[in-house]
Formats: structure tokens, sequence, C-alpha cells
């Protein structure tokens, strides 16, 4: 990834998440730089690697999948958990209700 790509990433994670600490915003800087996300402008980058993160990290996701629910179930019964996250990073955006 170039210079310029990773300055708009880091600006845009700041941008979006003014309180979220250091070791998420690493993590999700991270899965930011992955190749099939290039092609996205950084703020839809940031912003869907945020959810994907929030997701597998502070929500019971991983455990709905493996109980078998299938991933748009999983996914509705965990918006609020991602959307509680966000406000703690203070958000202003979170996932429609």
């Amino acid at each position: 990834m170039n210079k310029k790509r990773k300055s708009a990433l880091n600006n845009e994670l700041r941008k979006l998440f003014p309180s979220i600490p250091y070791y998420d915003a690493i993590r999700i800087a991270a899965k930011a730089a992955e190749p099939h996300l290039q092609a996205l402008p950084p703020s839809i980058t940031i912003w869907l690697s945020a959810i994907a993160y929030i997701r597998h990290e502070y929500t019971d996701y991983n455990i709905l999948l493996k109980e078998g629910m299938d991933l748009e179930t999983a996914r509705f019964f965990t918006k609020e958990q991602i959307n509680k996250q966000l406000q703690l990073w203070d958000s202003s955006r979170l996932l429609p209700s």
C-alpha cells in the first residue's frame, strides 16, 4: 500500500472514531490494508473494516454462527452490540436499526 493511501485511511479512522483505543485502531488499519478493499474509498474501507472487526471482537457473532445461526440473522442480533461499541469510540455514525 502506498503512503498516500495509508495516510488517507489513518485520517479517516481518526475522523470516524475519535476515541478509539490505539490497539483497536491498529487492528482495523491492518484489516483496511487487505488487497480486496484497495479499490474502495478510504471512508468505506475504514467503515467496513471497523464493523467487521467489532462484529468479531466485541459481539457474540462467532458464537451465534457456531450455534448454527445464519449470517444475516447473526448480524441482526449483534447490531446493538456493534452500535454500543461505536458509541464508546464516539462515532457519529451507527448501524441503522
